[in-house]
């Protein structure tokens, strides 16, 4: 399956569905480039017209030497290879430390173990009711679907008394101890995958660009060496879901785990997305207006031009920069910073319209 984002007649920003092919037999680069290659050449479009392709990490995508990007770049260079935004999000989300990742396959096997059950799982419900609980059922957790680790860990937390004592009144108890034991382990990273969530949903959605992706990338990581330090200060105004287990943290709890965890969390982050936040761009592509025209370089001419158009000023202040460069007028007035900025308007940044 492949979507396309492209630029219409009308000068507008368009996503669409592209091809969707049968590969045949297998699923190695060859086959996949094969199949892209055959539906450009049947539809007489060039493949030097692709500004950037992204994929998903799998070694028949991505592969140096048979990988479909790799045989990509044979015919187009000068492409931009990308790795989905978002499925590298997840990647960086799964690395954890033993102790919590302990924590958090005790939650796991908890859910599983009430939500597997019939006898168990219709139990549970009339307990909820009877304790007039908000929820009244758990959620599973699969690695397939990139938010449900958060979204299990927060009913798991929301319902974590009623968990408890559901598990003693079955007799459970041994189980009931297990769970009681993680109960800081688990409402941190309750509160650490809400806001890896947070990221994910904002890095997903149509007509999301290279700018904003770096943006909100950027911005969490700088976020992550914050809450360490207030965490190291004992200050949970960031950390509402450690509040509640505030008396039962002790120094080895904060050092070791949740300030070295968030520490280990940004170096991931830096270095999965290194070449996003090395990504540079002229001051004028960002703001064209406020700029000083020395930084447009060969278009110093069209710069100044611009930054004296009301129209243009208007356009910008009111939505920013698609307004103002995704129109024709824009395209014939200022044809060379118009060729620089589409490129960036291209740039496909996730898989997420695909996994849709």
């Amino acid at each position: 399956m492949a979507y396309v984002r492209f630029i219409d007649d009308s000068c507008k920003l368009c996503e669409e569905m592209l091809f969707a092919k049968l590969v045949g037999t297998d699923t190695t680069g060859l086959s996949i480039f094969e199949a892209t290659k055959s539906w450009f050449d049947d539809n007489e479009i060039p493949l030097g017209n692709l500004v950037s392709c992204v994929t998903d990490g799998a070694p028949s995508m991505v592969g140096k030497q048979k990988g479909f990007i790799a045989r990509m770049k044979e015919l187009c260079p000068s492409i931009l290879a990308v790795h989905c935004v978002v499925h590298r999000d997840h990647l960086v989300a799964k690395t954890l430390s033993p102790d919590l990742h302990e924590s958090l396959r005790v939650v796991i096997k908890t859910v599983k173990k009430i939500k597997s059950h019939r006898k168990y799982d219709r139990l549970f419900l009339k307990f909820c009711i009877d304790t007039e609980q908000e929820h009244v059922s758990l959620i599973l957790h699969t690695e397939v679907r990139w938010l449900s680790k958060g979204n299990c860990l927060a009913r798991f937390v929301e319902l974590f008394d009623t968990i408890v004592n559901f598990l003693e009144n079955l007799g459970e108890n041994n189980f009931a101890e297990e769970v009681r034991r993680y109960k800081c382990d688990t409402f941190f990273l309750a509160w650490i995958f809400r806001k890896l969530n947070e990221v994910s949903l904002q890095l997903q959605g149509k007509l999301c660009t290279l700018l904003d992706c770096k943006r909100i990338l950027k911005a969490f990581a700088e976020k992550l060496h914050w809450f360490r330090i207030n965490i190291q200060k004992k200050n949970f105004k960031d950390v509402p879901d450690l509040t509640e287990v505030r008396e039962q943290l002790t120094e080895q709890d904060k050092k070791k785990k949740y300030e070295e965890y968030l520490v280990k969390l940004r170096v991931n982050l830096n270095s999965r997305f290194s070449d996003e936040f090395s990504f540079s761009f002229q001051s004028w592509m960002i703001d064209p207006f406020g700029c000083d025209v020395e930084s447009a370089d060969e278009n110093l001419q069209e710069l100044i031009e611009l930054k004296c158009s009301d129209e243009c000023k208007y356009k910008f202040e009111k939505n920013g920069i698609n307004e103002l460069w995704l129109s024709n007028t824009t395209k014939q007035l200022y044809p060379k910073m118009w060729a620089e900025i589409v490129k960036i308007l291209l740039y496909f940044p996730t898989s997420y319209l695909v996994e849709c």
